[in-house]
């Protein structure tokens, strides 16, 4: 119940900042953006961008897109949200960051421990971090 009070709650605030001013909806939406896509909300990351699409090209100080900052903290669910826009797909797939990093880049730095879910061995880590390449270079 109170998870979809948070959710209408959200809506609501969505669609006002969109009737209200929409030039001021790049700056109201994009810290929530990234702070759901950090810690992996997909349901504010989905709302946000149902309303206002255009988010999905907003970036953190670093030139990272939302799909960028979903590959670096490992956010599964963020990510194929993400993902299946097939019109900012390639777009945010071809984006590079400060640094001159792609998303394949970034799926490839190890993935800070405090982020990788706590398993019992190292073999399930390695399936999991390999997991992330396979999303862009299908194995056959």
């Amino acid at each position: 119940m109170l998870h979809d009070q948070a959710l209408a709650l959200l809506q609501f605030l969505c669609e006002e900042v969109i009737k209200s001013d929409f030039s001021n909806a790049d700056r109201i939406f994009q810290l929530p953006l990234q702070q759901a896509t950090s810690v992996g909300i997909p349901e504010i990351v989905e709302k946000i961008l149902g309303l206002y699409p255009y988010a999905v090209s907003l970036e953190n100080h670093q030139k990272q897109s939302i799909f960028q900052q979903a590959i670096v903290f490992r956010q599964e669910k963020v990510f194929n949200l993400i993902h299946q826009l097939e019109e900012s797909r390639e777009i945010v797939l071809s984006k590079s960051d400060t640094s001159g990093n792609k998303a394949l880049h970034l799926a490839g730095y190890v993935a800070d421990p405090q982020l990788v879910y706590l398993k019992a061995d190292a073999a399930f880590q390695m399936q999991r971090e390999l997991q992330w390449f396979k999303v862009f270079f299908p194995f056959k």
